[in-house]
């Protein structure tokens, strides 16, 4: 799905497309991302199971073409997507994850972050994630702090089967 006329996901957006089962968000612009990421804006999606939102998200449009980094993936954009197994949001200029970023996602089982550059990540962020047995972080800077420890790593291809 390639939303031309929307530079940002709102609340309630795709009201009224509630069967959708797999979303690819993409901008159709490849140098223009989404810059506005509100909550619920995925709300009664709950039949999603596949969501790609790889390098589309961005934080404040600087111009046309130029972005702030988005930083984190706002608490409560995801919420809606209940039924969600997979997820993808790779390449976004992430750099932390917030306890409660994957909140009611109890049921994702790949989570694909990968090529971000992350150096903070809560210690409960991915609690809840009972399912959640394929977790990509690669191409990710060595340095993290994971809760208040900070340590050299290295990751290999990233992958960590299973967590939890």
């Amino acid at each position: 799905l390639s939303l031309t006329a929307v530079a940002a996901l709102q609340a309630n957006l795709f009201t009224g497309i509630e069967q959708l089962t797999q979303l690819t968000l993409t901008h159709p612009n490849r140098r223009a991302k989404y810059d506005l990421l509100e909550a619920g804006a995925f709300a009664g999606l709950d039949r999603i199971a596949e969501l790609v939102l790889d390098d589309s998200l961005a934080g404040r449009a600087l111009n046309s073409y130029s972005y702030e980094p988005l930083g984190s993936i706002p608490v409560g954009f995801l919420d809606g997507l209940t039924g969600l197994r997979r997820l993808s949001a790779a390449k976004n200029g992430l750099n932390t994850i917030e306890n409660g970023t994957f909140r009611n996602l109890s049921k994702l089982e790949h989570l694909d972050l990968s090529a971000n550059s992350f150096t903070w990540l809560d210690p409960g962020a991915f609690e809840g994630m009972a399912a959640l047995n394929v977790l990509l972080l690669s191409e990710d800077t060595s340095r993290t702090t994971w809760g208040t420890h900070t340590s050299r790593t290295t990751w290999g291809d990233g992958t960590f089967q299973p967590l939890g």
